[in-house]
């Protein structure tokens, strides 16, 4: 094979793999009243995608029920693939890189990446990390890691993305403390930070950053 005809190969099949990532993602539910678009960039790795489509529907539909108080859901608006390059997340500088590509203004962009560093404790990794751009900080976005095997991380980085803090609410997703009960797939926003979510929803909204459907 020619490397131009590689070249055409790898190119349809990352084109098919990007309608297997929309095909899984259901769009917003008719009754939901602010409908936001991800434009999700994953990396590729091996000749393939660092996580399924299965994983990504899994972690915006236990997002679109935590965030289904506040009146807004989550659908996949746009997929694209980011080279190898960016599979190992290492440093803050990095993560300024990765997001620092074309966007689609109003949406919400996440990367899925491989692996996810800590920058404040070295050899821990992250899930997940809601992050501003430093050189200008009405720019961010969201990092997921593959690694992670629950369905909560896109959920808990989206609370961020709506103005919530890590907290100290029993019930919260938001709160990082070890604790058995309530489980994470169990666990909610408090009805404090619902109110919170419902006013950085509309700011946003107000000023241009996200663009309901």
């Amino acid at each position: 094979m020619t490397a131009a005809n590689f070249a055409l190969a790898l190119l349809l099949g990352l084109a098919s793999q990007a309608q297997q990532f929309r095909d899984a993602v259901p769009a917003c539910e008719a009754d939901r009243k602010h409908c936001f678009g991800i434009e999700l960039f994953v990396v590729v790795e091996g000749g393939g995608p660092v996580q399924t489509p299965s994983w990504i529907a899994k972690q915006i539909a236990h997002a679109n029920r935590l965030f289904e108080p506040v009146e807004v859901a989550f659908e996949l608006a746009d997929v694209h693939f980011v080279s190898s390059t960016w599979a190992h997340v290492h440093s803050r500088l990095d993560r300024d890189r990765l997001g620092r590509r074309e966007r689609t203004p109003g949406r919400i962009h996440v990367f899925m990446v491989r692996q996810l560093d800590d920058v404040d404790i070295e050899g821990n990794l992250l899930y997940g990390v809601h992050w501003r751009d430093r050189a200008d900080t009405a720019h961010r976005w969201i990092i997921v890691s593959a690694r992670d095997s629950s369905s909560t991380v896109l959920a808990h980085e989206m609370g961020h993305y709506f103005g919530l803090p890590h907290s100290s609410y029993d019930v919260s997703v938001m709160n990082k403390q070890p604790r058995q009960v309530p489980s994470w797939p169990d666990r909610i926003f408090a009805d404090p930070e619902l109110a919170k979510a419902r006013q950085h929803r509309d700011r946003m909204i107000t000023a241009g950053f996200l663009a309901p459907r």
